[in-house]
């Protein structure tokens, strides 16, 4: 008989982890654990405010699913199908709980996790590592004190005030690519064209969601003018990629807490591959619980942004390793 539990997860972070919308120094997740007899699946719960999401919502949702399992879902896929009628089901519970069963049915199949996503084998991956919004004069320090050149790719958070003397700071001490991320925080295209011109002749690899997700007759307007490749971040939750994403950017940053679970996340990439977009695969601040389903997606997409376990004072699972800034599953279920 297949048991559920859910668990609280304290997140102490290594440092004061501030976006555009705000800040945070710890996060606070649930393991969503399913049995069926000496077997366990494990999964990562990291809800976010931005999609509606809180703690008192993911524990009463996850009572409403316990109440009305049946045992004929037992395997992500029906799980899946069964789930698609809820509307306002949290799609970072709905993640856990895909992944959850995705893990037993590994240990009852013995098949790993490719194997029964499709997909290649990972055998390691570089990740970029994303730095705060920080003051300009903090950046060196913070890269130095966090060994940052190890990393062969890093995302920078920025607002509309400090994107030009953030970005022009990181590069005078790292030669590497860099990734912009705003986080929605520019209002109008113009602002984000006129410093994205100021930052040409540097070695900017992409714009992460400039503006926020409803802005879709500017975004048609940006990708037009803009002289870096734009990535979806915000603006993609769990709908179908369509050549309205086309239209609007270069590509999509793909993360299964918001798309609600591998399933979906792996749909998205090969519907973002079919129309030529390019893939990224993100995340939350996760536990490296969380992180190792994204792994085993990371082998279809072009890049890889799977670094909040780095943030992490203590990752309670230690499932992924880091090294000179290469992922490695330390646990191949």
């Amino acid at each position: 008989m297949i048991e559920w539990e859910i668990t609280k997860l304290e997140l102490p972070l290594k440092f004061s982890w501030k976006i555009s919308r705000g800040s945070a120094d710890h996060k606070t997740n649930f393991y969503i654990k399913v049995r069926d007899g000496k077997f366990e699946g494990i999964g990562e719960v990291a809800f976010n405010s931005r999609y509606g999401e809180d703690e008192q919502g993911i524990l009463h949702h996850f009572g409403q699913f316990t109440q009305i399992w049946q045992e004929s879902w037992c395997t992500a896929k029906e799980l899946d199908r069964a789930l698609s009628e809820f509307d306002e089901f949290p799609l970072s519970l709905r993640a856990g709980i895909e992944c959850a069963l995705l893990d037993l049915e590994s240990k009852l199949t013995e098949r790993n996790l490719s194997q029964i996503l499709g997909t290649p084998p990972f055998r390691g991956g570089h990740t970029s590592f994303s730095l705060p919004i920080l003051e300009a004069g903090e950046i060196e320090e913070f890269f130095n004190k966090y060994q940052l050149a190890r990393f062969s790719v890093l995302k920078l958070k920025v607002d509309s005030h400090n994107l030009f003397d953030n970005v022009t700071a990181l590069s005078r001490i790292y030669n590497g690519p860099i990734r912009i991320d705003a986080n929605e925080d520019f209002k109008d295209p113009d602002s984000v064209l006129q410093v994205s011109k100021k930052l040409q002749g540097l070695n900017i690899q992409l714009l992460e969601q400039p503006m926020p997700a409803g802005f879709h007759d500017e975004y048609l307007y940006l990708k037009k003018h803009s002289p870096f490749e734009l990535f979806a971040d915000e603006s993609l939750t769990n709908e179908n990629i369509t050549e309205y994403f086309t239209q609007r950017f270069h590509g999509i940053n793909v993360k299964i807490m918001k798309c609600g679970g591998p399933l979906k996340a792996l749909a998205h990439i090969r519907q973002a591959k079919r129309l030529g977009l390019k893939v990224m695969i993100g995340c939350m601040v996760e536990s490296s619980v969380g992180i190792s389903y994204g792994l085993h997606l990371s082998t279809l997409a072009d890049y890889l942004d799977l670094d909040g376990h780095l943030f992490l004072q203590n990752d309670p699972s230690k499932v992924v390793s880091e090294d000179s800034g290469r992922l490695f599953l330390s646990d191949l279920h």
